[in-house]
């Protein structure tokens, strides 16, 4: 497979387009859901975790090969939590500095 056109659209070795069902199917079947997950599903799966694992919005966003405002816009409650520690994180920082500052001062 490879992207052609625009991103997001994949195309098989001959031009094709590429049939996720057909490829998919038998590990469907295999796994006796009665309702499989369909690439939007799989696309929300990736966008989730990516927040939860402290991707930054914009990044998504160029990944996903959409907008900043549509990340917002589905996945904004998950992004409220990815920040939660943004204070901390700088206050990580700034004491990290603070000691090489002291540590500079020594001349350590």
């Amino acid at each position: 497979m490879r992207p052609v056109g625009r991103p997001g659209v994949l195309v098989s070795d001959i031009g094709s387009p590429f049939n996720t069902r057909r490829l998919l199917r038998p590990a469907i079947e295999a796994s006796g859901l009665r309702r499989p997950a369909r690439i939007c599903d799989l696309r929300a799966t990736v966008a989730s975790n990516a927040i939860a694992a402290g991707i930054g919005v914009f990044v998504l966003a160029r990944a996903m090969g959409t907008s900043v405002a549509m990340v917002e816009h589905h996945y904004g409650t998950l992004l409220d939590g990815a920040t939660a520690d943004i204070a901390g994180r700088l206050d990580a920082l700034d004491d990290a500095q603070q000691d090489r500052a002291v540590d500079d001062a020594e001349g350590v």
